[in-house]
């Protein structure tokens, strides 16, 4: 296991634990009109970055892979290309989501933590499979954790635009669900980096035991999320 995998694994668990502090103990406190644990989401995630890239710097070797080569002006182009697509995308989805739950029995808080959930992350499948197929295994890793990473520091985003005190505030009602939800995030986040660790090599129906525990605990926190009815 490489080293920068642990640290990008580690920073989901440390920003999942600091979102739970936010949520649970101090959803109330403001500096300078924001959550102080949104300006701490923000610290740690750029050290972590720090991190990553003294890590990197340090040990990685380039991943040999069976890519066809392209020019950087080539690969740019259709980096950049493809980003405004998923934003623009992300802008529909959100509206569309909005009336999917103000029009069903469905609440926000399901519709995010699974449907949206759900949607958004598979950009991130699909890179992670035409990761697979060309070989570039350690981007696959880094694709998933770095995302995680990510998703988490929008809070710190979403409190600069929130103008009504701290977004953890705002949960209201809903902060009970969100903690569940953040809790859970924080065991699969810790039970991927296990797996990374232990590299088992046993498989049931052809999926490694690791993944499937994963699947498992997926599948148990979804049953989670419904049955406490999430506004159902």
């Amino acid at each position: 296991m490489k080293p920068y995998h642990v640290v990008s694994g580690g920073a989901v668990v440390l920003l999942s634990g600091l979102a739970i502090l936010g949520i649970a103990v101090f959803p109330e406190a403001q500096v300078l009109g924001l959550s102080p644990i949104s300006l701490a989401i923000l610290g740690l995630y750029v050290f972590a970055v720090f991190l990553l890239f003294r890590v990197e710097k340090r040990d990685g070797v380039p991943e040999e892979s069976d890519a066809e080569t392209m020019t950087m002006a080539r690969a740019i182009l259709g980096f950049s290309v493809s980003a405004v697509v998923i934003v623009v995308a992300g802008i529909f989805l959100i509206h569309a989501s909005k009336n999917i739950a103000s029009g069903s029995a469905l609440s926000g808080s399901f519709i995010g933590a699974i449907l949206v959930a759900i949607v958004t992350s598979l950009p991130e499948l699909a890179t992670s499979i035409g990761a697979l197929r060309i070989g570039a295994y350690d981007m696959i890793m880094g694709n998933l954790f770095g995302s995680n990473m990510f998703n988490i520091l929008t809070i710190f985003f979403a409190d600069i635009a929130f103008r009504r005190g701290s977004i953890f505030s705002g949960l209201g009602a809903q902060a009970p669900n969100q903690l569940l939800i953040a809790i859970l995030g924080i065991l699969m986040a810790t039970m991927a980096v296990m797996g990374i660790a232990y590299r088992s090599k046993r498989k049931v129906l052809g999926i490694g035991i690791d993944s499937l525990s994963l699947l498992v605990v997926y599948m148990v926190s979804v049953a989670l999320i419904v049955f406490r009815g999430i506004d159902l």
